[in-house]
């Protein structure tokens, strides 16, 4: 079992109101034409990112709506509640960078349309 000792004291960095977050950007953008899959990606490291809440991947672009609007709420949480990240979510978070924010950055996130067969 992990102790209050083990994991130590999180400081949480400083969130922003939410009318100076980022704008919700991703689910705004129409979904591309083709076939394939969608997906949340690193745009630093061009692999699969996830918050752990959430699933990175929609198996077909029918999902590509649903998997933008998780992207937009993974970012707009990210800058407006640091409280509720930093100490619940930042641990789950993964990418090709590696675990936890830092090294990962979901703000530098993107949603990408995956080809069949890719």
């Amino acid at each position: 079992m992990i102790s209050k000792e083990d994991v130590g004291a999180i400081v949480p960095a400083a969130s922003v109101p939410p009318e100076q977050a980022q704008a919700l950007r991703h689910s705004a953008r129409p979904k591309p034409e083709g076939e394939g899959a969608v997906e949340i990606y690193c745009t630093v490291c061009n692999q699969p990112a996830t918050d752990g809440r959430f699933s990175h991947y929609g198996p077909s672009m029918e999902w590509w709506h649903t998997i933008t609007g998780t992207l937009d709420e993974i970012q707009l949480v990210y800058q407006t509640d640091r409280n509720y990240w930093d100490k619940v979510v930042a641990q789950t978070v993964r990418c090709g960078c590696g675990c936890g924010t830092p090294p990962c950055d979901p703000m530098k996130w993107e949603v990408r349309q995956v080809p069949p067969g890719a």
